[in-house]
């Protein structure tokens, strides 16, 4: 695989798990600003209003399918 110099790339270079990202310097500032902005996007609903929105949730089942006449 090549890179868009041509060299040769190597896809396991700026792999981390979440903790090893996590784990860099800032990182948990850099998480509770993005966190925040999450939570203040439109249509985002913390705290009592969530809860009462999640204990009036309605689960419906839907089955799918189709019928295999025989011939």
């Amino acid at each position: 695989m090549r890179d868009r110099a041509g060299r040769a790339a190597d896809p396991g270079a700026g792999a981390h798990d979440l903790g090893q990202v996590r784990g860099i310097p800032g990182a948990s500032a850099a998480e509770a600003a993005w966190a925040g902005d999450r939570a203040a996007q439109p249509g985002r609903v913390t705290g009592p209003d969530a809860e009462a929105a999640l204990c009036d949730a309605t689960v419906v089942p839907v089955v799918t399918g189709h019928v295999d006449w025989p011939p």
